[in-house]
């Protein structure tokens, strides 16, 4: 048993020599801190600042909504329509659980007296 370790401690040794000299052999370049910089700009210059929105189209806006408000009531309808479409029809009243026991109730009793 001892040789079996001993021959497998010499194989790590061995295979494990040259990983660690090539590891060795390539040096990462040395690492330069980056640096941020900033451009110092003032208050005043900042409220200086002209600020530029662009031209708003009252008429293309309207349209935008317009064409929105389509657009949900369309998918309103297509949602009522599918539940609908979907929605169980109502069971008869004379099918009910209590008809039904009612019925065979009075068919035992009348075979009962017989």
């Amino acid at each position: 048993m001892t040789w079996r370790r001993a021959l497998a401690t010499a194989v790590v040794v061995v295979t494990a020599g040259p990983v660690t000299a090539a590891a060795q052999g390539t040096l990462a370049p040395a690492r330069v801190p980056l640096e941020l910089r900033q451009t110092e700009v003032s208050r005043e210059e900042r409220a200086r600042r002209a600020i530029v929105r662009p031209a708003l189209r009252l008429d293309e806006a309207v349209r935008q909504a317009e064409r929105d408000a389509a657009e949900v009531e369309q998918a309103q309808r297509t949602e009522r329509l599918l539940r609908e479409a979907v929605r169980p029809e109502p069971r008869r009243p004379d099918l009910q659980h209590d008809v039904i026991q009612g019925i065979q109730q009075r068919a035992l009793q009348r075979a009962l007296r017989r």
